[in-house]
């Protein structure tokens, strides 16, 4: 059964190292979320357990003994486990409305579970748990249900929820995906995407070029893995990685963290106090924000005033 598993940069997941080619097996009777090797069927619900940031991306075979999480399906645990391939960020995104666009498509029909070949194509559902495709270009997906799932192949494809905990996925060029619930998931592999959420707990990740995302919610997560793309964030706690060329990271929230991978993108930070904004620095790698010079694939925020930095 194939499946999908997301691990930490050093392959590991709870102090178990996974490589690529091998196969892990076990004789005891598995037992969700304590005996067994864990995957997602959907590869979407593999944020739910790790964040996106320096996590690894991993296609496995489930086999042996397999039991999953009841009803949602959400988690499933087997007893011999092999890791067939790594899968970089546009990979993973695109296994991602795959997925949903194949499940969609077993259960037409449905009046929650809407899919569409054709262009110009709308789908509408207020239903929660509703989940809708279009392959078609300048598509219109919509729900207002929880825990919804749209996904678009097609080029100019506008996705939109208000519903909590909902997944959205494009992998089309000029897409645009916006949530307003909480704890959403965003990806899009095409070009020219805009992806925003005002929700708190949502992520937001795109790998193509030209890419603007946005979050207003706290406790978040955006990265970028395509060049000049514009990644911000204005609510607490959030995470912005920027990996692409010519980039700009910018996090204007309360313990914000950003990061940058190229020496020509650029790292704007707030420095706040008791809810007041004092000053916002803008500056690239090589530069200085106080005494501190900024470096690549380094995190940076502020603390009492102090801008710092660490490598994890």
């Amino acid at each position: 059964m194939k499946a999908y598993k997301i691990v930490d940069k050093y392959g590991r997941c709870h102090n178990h190292k996974y490589e690529v080619g091998k196969v892990y097996k076990i004789t005891d009777k598995v037992e969700l979320y304590s005996r067994g090797f864990h995957a997602c069927i959907n590869p979407f619900d593999c944020l739910e357990y790790k964040s996106l940031f320096e996590s690894r991306f991993f296609e496995v075979d489930m086999r042996g003994e397999v039991i999953h999480e009841e009803p949602s399906r959400r988690k499933s645990v087997c007893s011999e486990l092999e890791v067939l391939r790594e899968m970089t960020l546009d990979e993973y995104i695109k296994c991602c409305h795959d997925y949903m666009k194949q499940w969609v498509e077993k259960v037409s029909g449905d009046s929650s579970r809407l899919s569409t070949s054709g262009d110009y194509s709308k789908l509408v559902s207020l239903c929660d748990r509703s989940k809708l495709v279009a392959s078609g270009d300048f598509s219109k997906l919509s729900t207002s249900g929880n825990r919804s799932q749209l996904s678009a192949s097609g080029k100019y494809s506008k996705l939109s929820t208000s519903g909590d905990y909902s997944n959205l996925s494009a992998s089309g060029d000029y897409s645009k995906l916006s949530d307003s619930g909480y704890g959403v998931k965003l990806a899009a592999s095409g070009d020219f995407s805009t992806l925003s959420a005002s929700g708190d707990f949502s992520q937001l990740a795109v790998s193509g070029d030209n890419n603007q995302l946005a979050v207003s919610g706290n406790g978040s997560t955006l990265v970028a893995s395509g060049d000049f793309s514009t990644l911000s964030a204005s609510g607490n706690n959030s995470q912005i990685v920027a990996s692409g060329k010519s980039s700009i990271a910018a996090n204007v929230g309360t313990s914000g963290k950003v990061k940058v991978s190229d020496k020509d993108s650029w790292i704007v930070l707030a420095d706040i106090e008791d809810g007041v904004v004092r000053r916002v620095v803008s500056k690239k790698p090589g530069q200085k924000i106080d005494s501190v010079r900024i470096k690549v694939d380094v995190w940076y925020w502020f603390e009492n005033g102090k801008l710092c930095e660490s490598k994890e």
